[in-house]
């Protein structure tokens, strides 16, 4: 994987060839109020450009240089830039400036998730330092905390919210959503590069883990399935995606349940299924997405979960956009593609929908309106 190296040990699948779709995709990955909906065109599993659109003037401006391949886009709060990650290395664009930014990081860590920005200038990030991923806090200056590290378990997809943190645990096969307040990072030490005592302490205050194992608060566990993606929605609950442990090698499909814990009750409730053809996630095939899963996972807007499916449809089969309503819980199908028509990557801008789809040379970026 070039993206997200550490995504098929988290699966524990293989991959399947399925030979229907095509290598070239246009898809919306944010939205830049007032105005603009950020998307991704990925030309080729190399070439991957980055635009800003305007639905209503029809306006389209190229932001990044060919010479980056910008995945997991993230904006940052103030919505005055955004943070990518460019083969394997974190950048942040600002909107003032011409370039992007690589942040640079020293410390040994590496396979780099995508960052959850908790103030403009500072972020966490599930890594990985040896063996074991952990969660650490890095701010644009490349000075890194390591807040959760275990050499028995992984920590991933960090989520602060207030002064909460949230993330996913992984002993072996059993996966575990850990609460815990979040610690006071205070950086102490004072480097002298040419004292190596000084390095040294450097190096004893950002490898310490700053959460105690006793300090942590266990609100699901499972056992018979693997548990990824947390995130937060905007009313304080936390949503998740889950699959089977395992997936034989010659399957087409994979089906994953979205899952919801409710924080004030501390409850947690199966909400729909979604399936996923494995060709869109593997680069082992050509026309797979670069970004793998990321454009494929339910977006979270208000009380309706906007997602993609694989389904029957009179005339073959293929991805379908379908809305989950919360309250009445019931689901409604968004879109009605053609045969070889693939539809995801669900956006919500202005009330109106957006989403994403295979596309041939001569597009027009009027396609992902519905």
């Amino acid at each position: 994987m070039r993206f997200f190296p550490g995504l098929k040990a988290f699966f524990m699948i293989s991959y399947s060839f399925w030979p229907v779709f095509s290598g070239q995709y246009l898809y919306p990955v944010a939205t830049l109020y007032p105005s603009h909906l950020c998307v991704v065109h990925q030309k080729n599993l190399n070439h991957l450009e980055l635009w800003f659109w305007n639905p209503t003037t029809k306006e389209k401006t190229k932001v990044l240089s060919s010479q980056f391949i910008p995945a997991g886009l993230t904006l940052l709060p103030n919505q005055k830039g955004f943070a990518f990650i460019d083969q394997g290395r974190i950048r942040v664009k600002k909107f003032d400036k011409r370039s992007p930014k690589a942040i640079d990081i020293y410390e040994p860590i590496y396979h780099f998730d995508i960052p959850h920005f908790i103030t403009d200038d500072c972020f966490l990030v599930s890594a990985k330092k040896g063996k074991r991923f952990g969660i650490f806090q890095i701010d644009l200056q490349g000075r890194v905390q390591t807040i959760v590290f275990s050499e028995h378990s992984d920590a991933l997809y960090p989520q602060k919210i207030g002064e909460q943190l949230f993330y996913i645990e992984r002993i072996q096969e059993c996966s575990r959503i850990i609460s815990v307040s979040y610690p006071k990072v205070v950086r102490t030490a004072k480097v002298d590069l040419d004292d190596i005592d000084s390095i040294l302490a450097a190096q004893d205050e950002w490898e310490k883990p700053l959460i105690k194992k006793e300090e942590k608060k266990v609100l699901h566990t499972q056992r018979d399935k693997k548990i990824i993606f947390l995130k937060a929605g905007a009313s304080q609950d936390l949503f998740f995606v889950e699959h089977a442990p395992s997936v034989d090698q010659e399957v087409q499909l994979i089906t994953f349940s979205c899952c919801r814990i409710t924080l004030f009750e501390r409850s947690w409730k199966k909400l729909f299924n979604f399936t996923l053809p494995t060709s869109f996630l593997f680069h082992t095939n050509p026309k797979s997405l670069y970004e793998s899963i990321l454009p494929l996972l339910p977006r979270y807007h208000g009380e309706k979960i906007y997602h993609c499916s694989w389904h029957t449809r009179s005339d073959g089969e293929g991805l379908d956009i379908f809305c989950y309503n919360q309250e009445t819980e019931s689901t409604t199908q968004k879109t009605f593609g053609k045969e070889k028509q693939n539809f995801f990557a669900p956006t919500i801008f202005h009330d109106m929908l957006f989403f994403g789809l295979s596309c041939e040379d001569n597009f027009t970026f009027e396609l992902l309106q519905n």
